[in-house]
């Protein structure tokens, strides 16, 4: 068994470096280097699972990720109902500096809720979302391209109008109060953030892997 590559595969510097990387690994499975690894994490990024197992530790992890991130961030939520976006984001308010006078919850209406604190956070909930058109109309570039930080529930609906830099939260459901993370950063700073979370969640006895 080889590897057979065809010209036309060769057509952009991705399908050039997936053929020649996956090559590499064939050949030589046991020296897959740490360059070889940063490349590929360009492309697909870097993540990281976590676990929690009440609402609580759910706060406690948007806490921390609130605390690490920069102005400008972008965070896309993806899960399905009742899988504790919502806890997520009170503790990325939390971490943000908002205060705790002000009640963060999903918009039931309006679809986007800011909230001032040490770094603003704006609160996008596409769930009721129709069509792309929408997001033309609420004039979604201010929010993608803002200095505070900007969180998206439901960002599946809108991968393609993410910009090519943001932080990926998928949550599942595993039971009646356990909840499993994958947390994915695509570009810079993000992989440096899903860094961070790796350091600190070694410290913290609920985010078993």
């Amino acid at each position: 068994m080889g590897f057979e590559i065809d010209s036309a595969d060769l057509q952009t510097p991705f399908h050039k470096y997936c053929i020649f990387r996956n090559l590499f690994l064939y050949l030589n499975p046991m020296h897959f280097s740490r360059k070889a690894k940063a490349g590929w994490e360009e492309f697909e990024g870097r993540s990281t699972m976590l676990y929690t197992s009440s609402p609580e530790e759910t706060i406690q992890l948007g806490q921390f990720i609130g605390e690490v991130l920069r102005p400008g961030s972008v965070i896309g939520l993806c899960g399905e109902l009742g899988t504790g976006k919502t806890h997520l984001i009170k503790g990325l308010a939390r971490g943000l500096g908002v205060d705790e006078r002000y009640y963060v919850t999903s918009p039931s209406f309006t679809i986007i809720n800011e909230y001032p604190g040490r770094i603003p956070l704006n609160h996008l909930d596409l769930y009721r979302l129709e069509n792309m058109d929408q997001m033309e109309e609420l004039g979604y570039e201010e929010y993608f391209y803002h200095e505070g930080v900007t969180v998206i529930e439901w960002a599946e609906k809108v991968l393609s109008l993410l910009p090519e830099n943001h932080l990926m939260v998928e949550i599942s459901h595993l039971g009646e109060n356990r909840r499993k993370f994958k947390i994915t950063g695509r570009g810079h700073p993000y992989q440096d953030i899903v860094g961070e979370i790796v350091h600190w969640k070694a410290d913290i006895p609920f985010v078993d892997t």
